[in-house]
């Protein structure tokens, strides 16, 4: 079973859902591409809990 993790992207602050494992990834948002290590902020079980994840985090991220 794979396991997902949310990271933020430094550029613009929208957070996403990857496999754990990937060494860099590219905001869907803005396009950078940055490492991921050290930047996980959430590490889920399966694709559906990282998804819920991914909106709660954007969820408090806009609030801001």
């Amino acid at each position: 079973m794979e396991e997902y993790g949310v990271v933020v992207c430094p550029k613009c602050k929208m957070a996403r859902a990857i496999r754990l494992g990937q060494k860099a990834t590219t905001c869907t948002r803005c396009g950078k591409k940055f490492e991921v290590k050290g930047r996980v902020v959430y590490r889920a079980r399966d694709a559906r809990e990282a998804a819920i994840a991914v909106a709660e985090i954007n969820k408090k991220l806009m609030s801001r």
